[in-house]
């Protein structure tokens, strides 16, 4: 994986970006502790088909964001 941002006490903290090449997975936004938190975007089309958008729960999609099926 590679990520480029921020970072807090040697995890990822704040706002960056994470890309995984072997999965095709792709995080755009806000971190705390390592995990998504806060809003952000993770497209995962090449590897569910699907776009995950809005608020994150450390890394849980929160019910009030979007998701896009792409079929």
């Amino acid at each position: 994986e590679t990520y480029r941002g921020q970072f807090k006490e040697g995890e990822r903290c704040g706002f960056g970006e994470c890309i995984w090449p072997v999965s095709g997975l792709h995080y755009k936004g806000e971190w705390e502790c390592d995990n998504f938190h806060g809003n952000g975007v993770l497209d995962a089309k090449e590897y569910h088909n699907k776009i995950h958008t809005g608020p994150w729960h450390y890394g849980v999609q929160h019910e009030s964001g979007t998701t896009i099926n792409y079929e």
